[in-house]
């Protein structure tokens, strides 16, 4: 099969605003640091997941 003549271009990739809360326990202490600051400063996020409903069987009312 021939090469390609061009090389392929991708889109820059922008910085990451929204972070999963299970990617914060992997990042190094001072960029825990400095990301936890950007999100309770507001100007990051952090996803939230919808709560699990319970099952049935332990909601009894006495």
């Amino acid at each position: 099969m021939p090469r390609k003549k061009e090389n392929e271009e991708f889109v820059e990739t922008g910085a990451k605003d929204i972070w999963n809360p299970f990617a914060l326990q992997s990042l190094a202490p001072e960029r825990f640091g400095s990301v936890a600051a950007l999100i309770l400063s507001g100007k990051h996020n952090l996803l939230s997941f919808a709560n699990r409903r319970t099952p049935r069987s332990t909601l009894r009312s006495f």
